[in-house]
């Protein structure tokens, strides 16, 4: 009987296609939302009092839903007007938005943004899952396919921690443009 690799429970057991370990549900949606903490800390961090506005996206529930049960409105809160908005919060799934990311570096475009990833390192199909073990309406939302290379999950989380790497480098101060004081 298989059982969950963290809390070695055998009930409702998920399968990771790029490990060979096994999750329950909880520790499965536990994980989902770990990640999305950490690219919330990583892309932002949010400040108290600031709003966001979620970018339309067919995930856009599933970010809606993680945002309101992980932050207390008092701290962070969600708006419908953009213009109202401090953060944009982008809720595309890894593969939409390595598939952007590529397609700008091929045609030499900008690549800057200030918006929080917060579903960057998490697959399309787990996005799913998420939302079907915690009861998130999606309307059919339609996985981007990239070209055959990029069909390995491996190879689909080197390109987000290149693309982490980056924002983080572009967006960090350069200490040989300061000044000595």
């Amino acid at each position: 009987m298989e059982r969950c690799a963290k809390c070695k429970k055998s009930k409702n057991i998920i399968h990771l296609g790029y490990t060979p370990y096994t999750v329950c549900q909880n520790c499965f949606s536990d994980m989902i939302e770990r990640r999305i903490k950490a690219n919330i800390r990583f892309f932002g961090p949010l400040k108290k009092g600031e709003k966001g506005f979620l970018i339309e996206n067919d995930f856009r529930p599933v970010a809606d839903f993680i945002i309101k049960k992980t932050f207390h409105k008092e701290f962070f809160s969600l708006t419908n007007n953009r213009d109202e908005a401090d953060v944009l919060i982008d809720c595309r799934s890894m593969e939409e938005i390595v598939a952007d990311f590529l397609d700008k570096v091929l045609k030499n475009e900008s690549i800057v943004s200030s918006n929080i990833f917060i579903f960057c390192d998490i697959p399309f199909d787990e996005l799913i899952q998420y939302s079907r073990i915690n009861g998130i309406k999606l309307e059919n939302p339609k996985k981007k396919e990239l070209n055959e290379i990029l069909n390995s999950i491996q190879i689909q989380f080197s390109v987000i921690a290149s693309f982490k790497n980056l924002i983080k480098s572009i967006n960090s101060p350069s200490s040989s443009h300061s000044s000595p004081s």
